[in-house]
């Protein structure tokens, strides 16, 4: 099969696990993961690989379709889809950023690649003989259960400039407390948000790289990463910002995809509470909310892979044609899926709201989605405020502040 084809079946393979994925929603959250179950059958389908380079025994088909399964797993159970996703996604970073003897050493083995990112500088890192010793609790490390690595942001200390890195961390340097599932958050109970234990461990400095500018400065001076190299393919420049948020947005619309079917399925067996208690699906106000909600998900799905698209080509311009994939282009496609997921929020807020009493129980597969799409907002990388702002000074031609990078 050519790679569309193969693409195509990975997609329909992950919208099969739909079912199983929604009939065990109340498990996987209280578990604060998804299944053993659905992560062999995730594996036996090779969604762990869409991103890994075929020189290690990989698919390397791009963003497109690994986001078209995101968003698959995302409509079965959208905590499911955050877990899988934000822990999958990283063998491309890990792929696009380390040198290539890191890479043969890491991923010469044929196991997958599951690695979470967290971001939170809660780490401490100091110096030591070959490389950097590394402690701390890593919060937020979204795919813990099923993790193979973890690549964690920490600054050295007495560092000055202050240098900050992404280590590479492996499995059995590592312990996934247990603070994730259950009633310990408002959403995405399932996605597997464990915080990463680290006592003190040795990691050499070439499993280190420096980081700043979200991994961006390749592809805004269209210069070659370590993975465009190794690779030979532009899927591997890697800058960071625009796939991570996409990530986000595309859990928000696949929460919204639920919950249209859920509104569909219980306005056909409801009635409504005052005469002539009719159907619910055959009052104008149920029509008129779910066709508002469907045209605003089907917007927001249109963006996400519209953005998925873009960054693709993007990164093809600068590593082929030497034009640079400027902050510009960045702020831009972040700040788009960005308003995807909004749309997409938006959607599923009105469902709810106008899904009776019913749908705020506990119990409630609606109220599950709310809740997702709420915790969602609360991420640092959805806040519009912290975008906006170095959009318009990149629109005005004024420096954009751009985490230490610009054009």
């Amino acid at each position: 099969m050519n790679d569309d084809a193969v693409g195509a079946a990975l997609v329909d393979r992950a919208r099969s696990l739909r079912e199983q994925l929604r009939v065990e929603q109340d498990d996987a959250d209280r578990s604060g993961h998804y299944s053993e179950s659905l992560h062999a059958a995730f594996g036996d389908a090779g969604f762990y690989r869409i991103l890994r380079p075929a020189r290690y025994g990989g698919l390397e088909l791009g963003f497109e379709t690994f986001c078209r399964v995101v968003l698959e797993i995302a409509t079965g159970h959208p905590g499911a889809g955050w877990c899988f996703g934000l822990s999958a996604s990283h063998l491309w970073l890990f792929a696009s950023h380390f040198p290539a003897h890191v890479q043969d050493e890491v991923l010469g083995r044929d196991a997958d690649f599951i690695a979470p990112f967290s971001g939170s500088f809660n780490g401490v890192c100091s110096t030591a003989e070959g490389g950097f010793e590394v402690e701390g609790m890593f919060g937020y490390s979204s795919g813990a259960p099923y993790s193979s690595h973890l690549l964690g942001v920490v600054r050295v200390q007495d560092s000055d400039p202050v240098d900050v890195r992404l280590v590479l961390i492996p499995r059995h340097a590592y312990e996934v407390i247990d603070d994730w599932g259950g009633d310990q958050t408002l959403g995405l109970r399932a996605s597997g948000s464990n915080t990463l234990r680290v006592a003190k461990f040795f990691v050499a400095a070439d499993h280190t790289i420096p980081y700043s500018g979200y991994l961006s400065h390749s592809a805004v001076r269209a210069q070659p990463s370590p993975g465009t190299e190794l690779h030979g393919n532009s899927l591997y420049l890697g800058p960071l910002a625009v796939p991570f948020h996409l990530n986000l947005a595309l859990v928000v619309v696949g929460a919204a995809r639920a919950a249209i079917d859920e509104f569909t399925a219980v306005s056909s067996l409801k009635r409504e509470p005052m005469p002539p208690f009719d159907l619910r699906r055959d009052t104008a106000v149920a029509q008129l909310v779910l066709g508002e909600a469907v045209a605003k998900t089907a917007t927001a799905e249109a963006a996400v892979f519209a953005v998925a698209r873009d960054y693709e080509r993007y990164c093809e311009r600068a590593v082929i044609h030497g034009d640079p994939f400027t902050v510009a282009d960045n702020l831009r496609l972040w700040a788009v899926s960005q308003q995807a997921a909004e749309m997409a929020a938006q959607a599923v807020r009105m469902l709810f709201a106008n899904s009776g009493t019913g749908a705020g129980r506990s119990d409630s597969r609606m109220a599950r989605y709310l809740a997702d799409v709420t915790m969602y907002g609360t991420h640092p990388v959805a806040n519009v405020t912290r975008v906006f702002p170095m959009l318009g000074r990149a629109q005005l031609g004024i420096p954009a502040g751009f985490f230490g990078l610009d054009d």
